[in-house]
């Protein structure tokens, strides 16, 4: 009787391993579908809707959680019938609040509105409706000033002690936005982590 070698089990061990890995990753460039009968979310503008493009500006990334917005957002562009199926190019002159101007944050809040919410306040909006937000300030560290450890006449010189040094803000000139257009039906239990504070 002829045994099976060792190496002949450890082969198929990694081949198996190596067939389960290719999967995994080509999955994550392959849409799951949705089986018949399974719970499925579909894409609200496979159907083409009307939509309205607003933008917002806060100084906070959720003004919504602590406490009124009404005085901590501003509306700051309306595009009314927006083309999301189209690129699109927006110049938009900013009000940078005294706190951004003092070194501190700004964030831009986008959302897609039909008819009926286009005009309710922000409030309303973030409880109902998907809202991407993206920051418009950077905080960049002034680099060190080098100095020169060798002096001509070899004297020692002792380094300068670091000190802590507060980042400068500096305001991005072009916020990107991109919608998701694909008329894709995700199963509700493979549905990307990444995508669940976007679902409404």
């Amino acid at each position: 009787m002829k045994y099976i070698s060792v190496s002949l089990i450890l082969s198929l061990i990694f081949a198996v391993y190596v067939v389960n890995t290719i999967w995994t990753l080509a999955e994550i460039f392959i849409p799951p579908e949705c089986s018949r009968g399974e719970r499925c979310f579909s894409s609200y503008l496979a159907s083409k809707p009307v939509q309205h493009l607003v933008l917002y500006t806060s100084i906070k990334e959720r003004p919504h959680l602590e406490g009124s917005t009404a005085d901590s957002v501003s509306k700051v562009h309306t595009s009314l019938k927006f083309d999301y199926l189209n690129p699109a190019t927006f110049d938009i002159k900013l009000k940078v609040p005294r706190k951004t101007r003092n070194n501190g944050t700004l964030f831009m809040h986008a959302v897609l509105l039909d008819d009926s919410r286009l005009y309710r306040e922000f409030d309303e909006i973030i409880r109902t409706e998907s809202i991407h937000t993206l920051p418009l300030v950077t905080h960049t560290e002034p680099q060190a000033a080098t100095f020169n450890l060798l002096q001509q006449n070899n004297e020692e010189q002792k380094v300068p002690e670091k000190k802590s040094v507060r980042p400068y803000a500096h305001i991005t000139t072009v916020a990107p936005l991109s919608i998701l257009t694909d008329d894709l039906k995700l199963p509700s239990n493979k549905i990307p982590g990444e995508l669940y504070p976007y679902i409404r």
